[in-house]
């Protein structure tokens, strides 16, 4: 009898400790899943695929099973350049699994001039005839997730997009007036925030990658601008969806640098200085623009700076700049020759 209790007892004991541990593997624990994400992608560019690989596996045990599509990808890269292919054709299958399309590859991920090469190779690896089925394999996965996603927001939040990118900043500026065309702008940037906002507050959460996807398709929904409306908002008005959207990025759910551009981008809109017809002066808060190919903008002070980056579990901007091959500029303030004109830039 005491024997088959000391047997319940061990058994009790490895169930929960078994429990424990699978919690532990599945929790989301976005420091850690950075840390270790900036450690490989800066192994991997630098051609230490091996070292790149093994941390992309240690940032996936923080991803709490749902690690972006784009860093699977990357994972994959690094272990195809590895020589692992049983892996990166894992990586792949998760790829797919978490809403990334194998067919638009080509022209999604050559993003950075370090990985061109690399990139042209695993391609050319994964488009073989004889990976035909392996690759219909992945469509399927993708399309089941885009399935699982919300139809109803998808289509909400795209009429907002259209709203903001082609009735008003493409149909309507050749033919207004300036001012009208001003106040129209106003307008529809105010009434797709509330219409946001509204989603959000109804939902209890921002509308991140968990209603829409992260990878942004086109056709008669098209999301493809979703993010560029965030850009037109007011500073009161992003401040208002701060919060829902600190929450995404902490889950997973949406990308850190896509709100620090819209901080950064606001901080531009707000902050310009004209200094002559053709320069202006420009400030970030976070660095997330490379104007004219070479700099990566300043904000308030590289450390400053740092500290708002990692409140956001973005890398520090040495680390980025060196990720795109840019240099950082060392004044608070750059100028830099604008496009166009500025005519009434003394008045």
């Amino acid at each position: 009898m005491l024997l088959f209790f000391f047997k319940r007892l061990i058994f009790v004991f490895l169930y929960f400790g078994f429990c424990l541990i699978s919690f532990a593997q599945e929790r989301i624990d976005p420091y850690n899943y950075y840390k270790y994400l900036n450690i490989s992608n800066d192994s991997l560019i630098h051609g230490k695929y091996l070292k790149a690989k093994f941390y992309f596996g240690e940032a996936f045990k923080y991803s709490g099973g749902t690690p972006f599509a784009r860093d699977l990808f990357l994972a994959a890269l690094s272990s195809f350049r590895a020589g692992d292919t049983a892996t990166t054709f894992n990586f792949l299958r998760q790829y797919a699994h978490s809403g990334g399309d194998i067919s638009k590859i080509k022209s999604k991920y050559l993003f950075n001039k370090s990985l061109i090469s690399d990139c042209q190779l695993f391609l050319n690896f994964i488009f073989q005839k004889k990976f035909t089925g392996f690759r219909s394999e992945l469509k399927k996965s993708y399309l089941a997730k885009r399935r699982s996603l919300n139809r109803s927001v998808i289509r909400k939040i795209a009429w907002l997009a259209f709203k903001d990118q082609f009735i008003m900043r493409t149909l309507l500026i050749p033919i207004l007036p300036s001012k009208l065309e001003s106040r129209m702008m106003k307008r529809i940037d105010s009434s797709n925030f509330l219409g946001l906002r509204k989603l959000c507050i109804k939902h209890g959460k921002f509308i991140d990658f968990s209603f829409i996807g992260e990878e942004k398709f086109a056709g008669p929904h098209s999301l493809s601008n979703v993010d560029v409306m965030l850009q037109h908002f007011t500073k009161f008005q992003i401040l208002s969806l701060d919060s829902f959207v600190r929450l995404s990025i902490g889950s997973l759910n949406y990308y850190p640098e896509t709100w620090s551009r819209t901080w950064d981008y606001l901080s531009i809109r707000s902050n310009e200085k004209w200094i002559n017809a053709d320069s202006v002066e420009i400030y970030q808060i976070y660095g997330t623009f490379i104007i004219e190919k070479s700099f990566l903008l300043p904000h308030n002070g590289r450390e400053n700076s740092n500290i708002l980056r990692r409140n956001l579990f973005l890398p520090d901007i040495d680390y980025t700049a060196r990720f795109w091959d840019v240099q950082v500029n060392p004044t608070l303030r750059y100028k830099f020759r604008a496009a166009t004109p500025n005519k009434n830039w003394n008045k």
